[in-house]
């Protein structure tokens, strides 16, 4: 049984100012047709990268076809095409010829459309027209040769494909008259047996979860797909440490505005070379030069004075001699060495920044060398990217407040992740505002009320507890009722339970995450989807985490179902990284993330890593 997306493209349809009719229509027709009975379906306004995103997450959760409907034509906005050729890896032409020849015979129209097919990994994807009735016409086309493509694509060898190789085979058993409906009894068939035998052998009464597990570094592609980088917004210079520039930034003015001496000195006329001289003046740094240097003459002059009019050189202190003067005569100085060229230690105006050159770019993270430069231009307020605001939740009805002053009782533990969640959040190397939610009791109105107070007010809510398979775990349905579950659980140890959701909340998406509740679990998800997410909607470029690679320094057993992401603590020798595991790695055991500065990447293996194993690491400390 084909699994199949059903994307709507149409601003109208999401702005509900008409119903969506085309892509209820694919899915009756597939169902129809016996070709799925497992649909997922979304509607996406006419924006290329909503559709990217849409299309990237389906592909990602192995979808085997994708039918879009609407923004193939030649309006402004119909960029469905677009978005779709920056997806596939590979085009459909033939399938894109066929259903344009075939619609063509209906109406000159079909001309018009812009549609593409193609292939991303193991997922057809196919664009469709807007109409029901256009759509009915091109799935009649292509609906015949879906299972072999989709078979090929996926590896499957049905009996659909075959009959696409050997056509003699078929041709043997069917007559002209009954083709089409063979076609489908046998379809149907083959697939009614196939989910008959999966229902007898699956247990009634285990508790499964409903999401497949993904590696993480898909997880992670979900998770950056659906970030966006934050609004911007203009503020005083010394406000933005830290934060990302949203525009480019060009000098007002030349830098130095004046030509400017490089040393302490002699302002001098190059051909005048060594001799004695009467010195006219001293200019001091700040001041403006009185006089003009004639040949036979010079000033004394100090590091970044301006250079006065006539001077064309300047000769440091060192090479020249103070003469006693005698009376009330004018201060003379001996030139030992001349300069060696015209211009020597002088810097011209606009050396350093010339007026209209781009200092810093758009996304330049603000330092304090940064800093400097926008002081030494004069500017006074520049656009940035918003910070990242951030809730974070802790969940259960077993947990106190840390700084409580009353006793635990029995059943009852403090709660450590939302304090460590919060001091990561505030060491990081860059400002975000994080907001402390408190707890949220195993209740549905509880849960319910707290999320709906995080997602008024922050961007990012960072969850813990509440997304494992227990009768009490009610994060899941309650993500599935604000919003859309993206993925519910990682192939990794640990943190197999972490569930990533985007909720529409006030005209805006919100991210959420729900991290397991073992403290080790959701420190280490902080670090490898989290935080990442948090440094695209900074500005970020390159929000990834530094990954490094490292020798450990004891032989480590690996796990055989999921790769794991073994604490440890990395320091520099002998010209190498290295790798030291802090001990055991259970999740529920805190000590083992003291004095980590890196995740060890390690392979899903029944083997054991011998010492001195070379493998990559995370960098989520100083490695000083």
């Amino acid at each position: 049984d084909w699994t199949v997306g059903v994307l709507t493209v149409s601003d109208r349809v999401t702005g509900r100012q008409m119903e969506d009719k085309t892509g209820p229509e694919i899915i009756h027709y597939l169902k129809e047709k016996k070709f799925s009975t497992q649909f997922s379906s979304a509607t996406v306004p006419d924006e290329k990268e909503l559709i990217k995103k849409q299309l990237i997450e389906w592909t990602i959760k192995g979808l085997n076809l994708i039918v879009t409907t609407g923004g193939t034509g030649f309006a402004p906005r119909d960029v469905t095409p677009e978005a779709t050729k920056e997806v596939i890896e590979r085009e459909a032409t033939g399938l894109t010829t066929m259903m344009l020849l075939e619609s063509y015979k209906k109406t000159p129209h079909a001309l018009l459309s812009r549609a593409t097919c193609g292939t991303r990994e193991k997922t057809l994807i196919i664009n469709l027209p807007g109409s029901v009735k256009a759509v009915r016409e091109c799935l009649d086309v292509v609906l015949p040769m879906l299972p072999h493509a989709l078979g090929l694509l996926s590896d499957v060898k049905s009996e659909s494909s075959h009959q696409a190789h050997h056509p003699e085979d078929q041709k043997k058993s069917e007559s002209p008259h009954s083709k089409d409906h063979t076609h489908a009894h046998s379809h149907s068939h083959s697939h009614s047996h196939s989910h008959s035998h999966h229902s007898h052998g699956q247990s009634p009464l285990r508790k499964q979860s409903p999401w497949p597990m993904i590696p993480v570094e898909d997880a992670l592609k979900i998770v950056l797909s659906f970030t966006s980088i934050n609004d911007t917004e203009e503020m005083e210079v010394e406000k933005c440490l830290g934060m990302h520039l949203a525009e480019d930034i060009a000098s007002a003015e030349d830098f130095p505005p004046f030509r400017a001496s490089i040393k302490d000195g002699y302002a001098v006329v190059f051909k005048d070379g060594v001799g004695e001289y009467p010195v006219l003046e001293n200019i001091m740094a700040g001041t403006i030069p009185k006089q003009t240097v004639k040949p036979g003459t010079i000033s004394r002059i100090m590091t970044g004075s301006a250079v006065p009019e006539g001077a064309d050189a300047v000769i440091m202190v060192e090479r020249t001699e103070l003469i006693p003067k005698t009376g009330e005569e004018q201060e003379r100085v001996r030139i030992l060495e001349p300069a060696k060229r015209e211009g020597v230690d002088i810097r011209k105006i606009g050396s350093d920044i010339a007026k209209g050159e781009i200092i810093l770019s758009k996304g330049t993270k603000i330092g304090p060398a940064e800093m400097g430069l926008l002081a030494t231009v004069g500017v006074k307020r520049v656009k940035v990217v918003k910070l990242p605001k951030i809730g974070v939740l802790s969940t259960g009805d077993e947990l106190i407040d840390p700084l409580s002053t009353n006793d635990l009782q029995p059943g009852q533990i403090r709660d450590t992740n939302r304090l460590t969640l919060i001091s990561a959040l505030h060491s990081l190397d860059f400002p975000c505002q994080v907001m402390d939610m408190g707890i949220a009791k195993d209740t549905e109105s509880d849960l319910k009320s707290k999320m709906r107070e995080a997602l008024s007010k922050a961007d990012i809510i960072i969850t813990s507890g509440g997304v494992s398979m227990g009768d009490l775990d009610l994060m899941h349905p309650l993500l599935t009722q604000l919003g859309t579950i993206h993925f519910g659980r990682i192939m990794m140890k640990p943190g197999k339970p972490t569930t990533f959701a985007t909720v529409e909340y006030d005209g805006k998406s919100k991210i959420v995450f729900g991290l397991p509740g073992n403290p080790v679990s959701s420190l280490v998800c902080y670090y490898l989807l989290c935080l990442p997410a948090i440094r695209k909607m900074a500005g970020f470029s390159r929000p990834d985490l530094v990954k490094i690679g490292v020798r450990i320094s004891s032989a480590l057993e690996l796990d055989p179902e999921r790769p794991e992401y073994h604490r440890c603590s990395i320091e520099y020798k002998d010209g190498e990284f290295w790798g030291q595991s802090t001990g055991n790695q259970i999740s529920s055991r805190l000590l083992s993330l003291k004095s980590a500065n890196g995740l060890l990447i390690l392979p899903r293996s029944s083997n054991t890593l011998p010492k001195g194993s070379m493998v990559d690491a995370y960098v989520i400390g100083s490695l000083l």
